[in-house]
Protein backbone atom coordinates (compact mmCIF):
# COMPACT_ATOMS: atom_id res chain seq x y z
CA UNK A 1 0.00 0.00 0.00
CA UNK A 2 1.18 3.69 -0.92
CA UNK A 3 0.95 5.33 2.77
CA UNK A 4 2.30 2.08 4.30
CA UNK A 5 5.58 2.52 1.92
CA UNK A 6 5.77 6.50 2.82
CA UNK A 7 5.47 5.73 6.61
CA UNK A 8 8.01 3.44 6.39
CA UNK A 9 10.28 5.63 4.29
CA UNK A 10 9.50 8.50 6.89
CA UNK A 11 10.11 6.18 9.87
CA UNK A 12 13.81 5.22 7.89
CA UNK A 13 14.75 8.47 7.64
CA UNK A 14 13.78 9.62 10.76
CA UNK A 15 15.82 6.86 12.49
CA UNK A 16 18.99 7.71 10.27
CA UNK A 17 18.76 11.02 10.98
CA UNK A 18 18.81 10.34 14.54
CA UNK A 19 21.37 8.06 14.45
CA UNK A 20 23.71 10.53 12.52
CA UNK A 21 23.02 13.59 15.08
CA UNK A 22 24.05 11.13 18.13
CA UNK A 23 26.91 9.67 16.26
CA UNK A 24 25.65 6.19 15.95
CA UNK A 25 26.46 5.29 12.84
CA UNK A 26 29.45 2.28 13.41
CA UNK A 27 28.24 -1.36 13.26
CA UNK A 28 25.60 -2.94 11.14
CA UNK A 29 22.56 -0.88 11.90
CA UNK A 30 23.34 2.19 10.05
CA UNK A 31 24.29 0.49 6.70
CA UNK A 32 21.11 -1.91 7.12
CA UNK A 33 19.33 1.03 7.40
CA UNK A 34 20.63 2.84 4.68
CA UNK A 35 19.78 -0.59 2.34
CA UNK A 36 16.26 -0.65 3.63
CA UNK A 37 15.41 2.72 2.86
CA UNK A 38 17.25 2.17 -0.97
CA UNK A 39 14.73 -1.10 -1.30
CA UNK A 40 11.51 0.84 0.14
CA UNK A 41 12.26 3.35 -3.11
CA UNK A 42 12.70 0.74 -5.50
CA UNK A 43 9.37 -0.13 -4.31
CA UNK A 44 7.86 3.25 -4.71
CA UNK A 45 9.33 3.84 -7.81
CA UNK A 46 8.17 0.80 -9.77
CA UNK A 47 4.70 0.80 -8.27
CA UNK A 48 4.97 4.29 -9.75
CA UNK A 49 5.71 2.56 -13.13
CA UNK A 50 3.36 0.06 -12.46
CA UNK A 51 0.82 3.09 -12.43
CA UNK A 52 2.21 4.67 -15.81
CA UNK A 53 3.20 7.78 -14.06
CA UNK A 54 6.92 7.94 -14.94
CA UNK A 55 6.71 11.59 -15.80
CA UNK A 56 5.30 12.38 -12.75
CA UNK A 57 7.30 14.90 -10.00
CA UNK A 58 6.70 11.72 -7.55
CA UNK A 59 9.01 9.62 -9.98
CA UNK A 60 11.89 11.68 -10.56
CA UNK A 61 11.79 12.06 -7.12
CA UNK A 62 12.43 8.39 -6.40
CA UNK A 63 15.03 8.83 -9.17
CA UNK A 64 16.30 11.60 -7.04
CA UNK A 65 16.52 9.66 -3.70
CA UNK A 66 18.17 6.54 -5.54
CA UNK A 67 20.97 8.77 -6.78
CA UNK A 68 21.71 10.14 -3.43
CA UNK A 69 21.93 6.49 -2.13
CA UNK A 70 24.13 5.38 -4.41
CA UNK A 71 26.33 8.26 -3.74
CA UNK A 72 26.38 7.07 -0.33
CA UNK A 73 27.62 3.81 -1.02
CA UNK A 74 29.89 4.78 -3.37
CA UNK A 75 28.27 3.94 -6.50
CA UNK A 76 29.09 6.88 -8.48
CA UNK A 77 28.38 5.29 -11.89
CA UNK A 78 24.87 3.98 -11.01
CA UNK A 79 24.00 7.19 -9.31
CA UNK A 80 24.40 8.97 -12.79
CA UNK A 81 22.76 6.32 -14.23
CA UNK A 82 19.56 7.35 -11.82
CA UNK A 83 19.81 11.42 -12.02
CA UNK A 84 20.56 12.16 -15.86
CA UNK A 85 18.08 10.34 -17.67
CA UNK A 86 15.46 12.85 -15.64
CA UNK A 87 17.41 15.81 -15.88
CA UNK A 88 15.59 16.98 -18.83
CA UNK A 89 11.80 16.32 -17.25
CA UNK A 90 11.75 19.26 -15.44
CA UNK A 91 10.76 21.08 -18.78
CA UNK A 92 6.90 19.86 -18.32
CA UNK A 93 7.42 19.92 -14.09
CA UNK A 94 8.57 22.83 -12.96
CA UNK A 95 8.18 26.43 -14.13
CA UNK A 96 10.52 27.64 -16.63
CA UNK A 97 11.75 24.18 -17.02
CA UNK A 98 14.75 24.86 -13.50
CA UNK A 99 14.80 22.09 -11.80
CA UNK A 100 14.12 22.40 -7.44
CA UNK A 101 17.47 23.04 -5.74
CA UNK A 102 17.07 19.89 -3.96
CA UNK A 103 18.00 18.23 -7.80
CA UNK A 104 20.63 20.39 -8.64
CA UNK A 105 22.54 19.81 -5.67
CA UNK A 106 22.25 16.22 -6.01
CA UNK A 107 23.04 16.37 -9.86
CA UNK A 108 25.94 18.49 -9.18
CA UNK A 109 26.93 16.07 -6.64
CA UNK A 110 27.50 12.87 -9.18
CA UNK A 111 28.80 15.40 -11.45
CA UNK A 112 31.72 16.34 -9.24
CA UNK A 113 32.42 12.79 -8.43
CA UNK A 114 32.25 12.10 -11.92
CA UNK A 115 35.43 14.79 -12.67
CA UNK A 116 33.10 17.32 -14.31
CA UNK A 117 33.82 20.03 -11.91
CA UNK A 118 32.46 23.04 -14.05
CA UNK A 119 29.17 21.56 -14.30
CA UNK A 120 28.87 20.95 -11.38
CA UNK A 121 29.68 24.40 -9.86
CA UNK A 122 26.99 26.13 -12.82
CA UNK A 123 24.54 23.38 -11.13
CA UNK A 124 25.46 24.49 -7.41
CA UNK A 125 25.31 28.30 -8.46
CA UNK A 126 21.91 28.15 -9.63
CA UNK A 127 21.16 25.53 -6.67
CA UNK A 128 22.24 27.96 -4.41
CA UNK A 129 20.30 30.58 -5.73
CA UNK A 130 16.80 29.48 -5.66
CA UNK A 131 17.19 27.89 -2.42
CA UNK A 132 18.04 31.25 -0.82
CA UNK A 133 15.60 33.02 -2.59
CA UNK A 134 13.00 30.16 -1.46
CA UNK A 135 14.32 30.38 2.17
CA UNK A 136 14.99 26.56 2.43
CA UNK A 137 17.76 26.76 4.69
CA UNK A 138 18.99 22.61 4.78
CA UNK A 139 18.94 23.20 0.77
CA UNK A 140 20.95 26.62 0.80
CA UNK A 141 23.62 23.99 2.76
CA UNK A 142 23.67 21.36 0.88
CA UNK A 143 23.96 23.15 -2.54
CA UNK A 144 26.86 26.18 -0.60
CA UNK A 145 28.72 22.63 0.48
CA UNK A 146 28.88 21.08 -2.86
CA UNK A 147 29.82 24.43 -4.58
CA UNK A 148 32.61 25.21 -2.04
CA UNK A 149 34.05 21.38 -3.60
CA UNK A 150 33.40 22.02 -7.24
CA UNK A 151 35.89 25.62 -6.59
CA UNK A 152 38.48 23.49 -4.89
CA UNK A 153 38.18 20.97 -7.20
CA UNK A 154 38.75 23.45 -10.15
CA UNK A 155 41.26 25.33 -8.31
CA UNK A 156 39.73 28.66 -7.91
CA UNK A 157 40.68 28.59 -4.16
CA UNK A 158 39.60 32.83 -3.84
CA UNK A 159 36.74 32.30 -4.75
CA UNK A 160 36.21 29.28 -2.13
CA UNK A 161 37.80 30.61 0.83
CA UNK A 162 34.88 33.11 1.85
CA UNK A 163 32.73 30.53 1.39
CA UNK A 164 34.06 27.47 3.44
CA UNK A 165 34.62 30.24 5.85
CA UNK A 166 31.15 31.06 5.74
CA UNK A 167 30.17 27.14 5.81
CA UNK A 168 31.99 27.05 9.02
CA UNK A 169 30.63 29.95 11.41
CA UNK A 170 27.10 27.46 10.69
CA UNK A 171 26.74 24.77 13.32
CA UNK A 172 24.08 22.48 11.95
CA UNK A 173 27.33 21.85 9.67
CA UNK A 174 29.74 20.17 12.01
CA UNK A 175 27.30 17.30 12.00
CA UNK A 176 26.69 16.90 8.19
CA UNK A 177 26.56 13.59 6.92
CA UNK A 178 28.41 13.55 3.35
CA UNK A 179 31.12 16.21 4.15
CA UNK A 180 32.14 19.17 6.67
CA UNK A 181 33.30 22.26 6.66
CA UNK A 182 36.34 21.22 8.54
CA UNK A 183 37.69 18.62 5.84
CA UNK A 184 37.26 21.22 2.69
CA UNK A 185 39.15 23.98 4.76
CA UNK A 186 42.03 20.95 5.06
CA UNK A 187 41.56 20.92 1.11
CA UNK A 188 42.04 24.13 0.68
CA UNK A 189 45.09 24.50 3.17
CA UNK A 190 46.75 21.76 1.29
CA UNK A 191 46.23 23.57 -2.27
CA UNK A 192 47.91 26.96 -0.62
CA UNK A 193 50.66 24.84 0.27
CA UNK A 194 50.22 24.73 3.89
CA UNK A 195 50.73 21.00 4.53
CA UNK A 196 51.33 21.60 8.07
CA UNK A 197 48.00 23.26 8.85
CA UNK A 198 46.08 20.76 6.69
CA UNK A 199 47.77 17.81 8.87
CA UNK A 200 46.52 19.25 11.80
CA UNK A 201 42.85 20.41 10.69
CA UNK A 202 42.47 17.13 9.55
CA UNK A 203 43.76 14.90 11.79
CA UNK A 204 41.32 16.65 14.64
CA UNK A 205 38.30 16.28 12.46
CA UNK A 206 38.96 12.43 11.58
CA UNK A 207 39.04 12.31 15.31
CA UNK A 208 36.29 14.19 15.63
CA UNK A 209 34.40 11.87 13.64
CA UNK A 210 35.18 8.81 15.32
CA UNK A 211 32.40 6.07 15.72
CA UNK A 212 31.01 7.68 12.99
CA UNK A 213 32.99 4.90 10.31
CA UNK A 214 30.18 4.73 8.07
CA UNK A 215 29.22 8.19 6.96
CA UNK A 216 30.34 9.48 4.07
CA UNK A 217 31.51 12.44 5.94
CA UNK A 218 33.92 9.86 8.05
CA UNK A 219 35.20 8.47 4.83
CA UNK A 220 35.86 12.09 2.81
CA UNK A 221 38.10 12.78 5.80
CA UNK A 222 40.26 10.00 6.07
CA UNK A 223 40.66 9.90 1.99
CA UNK A 224 41.95 13.75 2.25
CA UNK A 225 43.92 12.49 5.62
CA UNK A 226 45.69 9.87 3.42
CA UNK A 227 47.02 12.06 0.76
Amino acid sequence: HDGDLDRAVDRIRSALAVAERAGRTGGNTYPSLQSYLTTLHLQRRRRLEELGQTGSMDYVSQGRELASLHLVWGEVRSAAAQIEPLAGRWSHLAQGGVPPPWFDTTRAQVLLRLGAAQEAQTLSVRSRQRARDEGHQAALRAASLTLAQALLALGRLDDAEPLIAELEADPALARQSRITPATLRAQWLLARGAAPRAVETITAEVARLAGREQMPAYSAALRLAAQ
